[in-house]
C-alpha cells in the first residue's frame, strides 16, 4: 500500500466524486483513535480507515429505512474490500465496531450529521516485532472465545 508511505499523518477526507484525498486535520490521531475504541492495541497501527455515513442524506434519497439499510451495505462492502486488499498486499488488517462514537467523530472533526460505523487498523501490529507486514493483528470472531488483536499468521491464498 504505497499511498500509506507518501502522506504526511493526519486525518485525510476521502472525496468520492473526484477520487482525492484531502487534508482535514494535519496531526497524527492515531492515539485519538485508539483511545475512542478503548482498544490500546487499535493505536499500533500505521493508519486507520474510518468509514463512516450521513444517515439523514442516504433517508432523504432512499426513505428512512432503505436509506440506513443502504448506508450499513455500501459500509460493509467497502470495508471488505478494504480487508482483501490489505490481505492480498501482506498488511496486516482488523474491523472494529466497538468505539465511542462522539469521541472518535471528535477526534477527526467529522462534520455534523456524519457518524462513524467501523475502524480499519491497518499495517504494524502490536509486539516486539511489530512493523512486519502481516505479522500483527487481525480481526476474529468473539464467539469460540477467539481476541480481537490477536497475534496473525500468513495463510497462503490460493489462487
Amino acid at each position: 500500500m504505497p499511498l500509506l508511505q507518501t502522506l504526511s499523518p493526519g486525518v485525510w477526507w476521502y472525496r468520492s466524486a473526484t477520487h482525492e484525498l484531502s487534508a482535514l486535520v494535519p496531526a497524527d490521531m492515531r492515539a485519538a483513535v485508539a483511545d475512542a475504541c478503548g482498544q490500546p492495541w487499535v493505536g499500533d497501527a500505521s493508519a486507520h480507515l474510518v468509514v463512516a455515513a450521513v444517515p439523514e442524506r442516504e433517508a432523504a434519497q432512499y426513505g428512512p429505512e432503505r436509506g440506513t439499510r443502504y448506508a450499513l451495505m455500501e459500509a460493509g462492502a467497502a470495508v471488505e474490500n478494504v480487508l482483501l486488499l490489505a490481505t492480498a498486499c501482506g498488511v496486516a488488517s482488523a474491523w472494529v465496531g466497538a468505539f465511542d462514537d462522539g469521541a472518535l467523530a471528535s477526534a477527526l472533526s467529522l462534520p455534523q450529521g456524519m457518524r462513524p460505523l467501523t475502524v480499519i487498523p491497518i499495517g504494524r501490529g502490536t509486539g516486539a516485532e511489530g512493523g512486519t507486514a502481516g505479522a500483527g493483528m487481525v480481526h476474529k470472531r468473539a464467539s469460540g472465545g477467539a481476541e480481537v488483536g490477536a497475534k496473525a499468521r500468513r495463510i497462503p491464498v490460493q489462487g
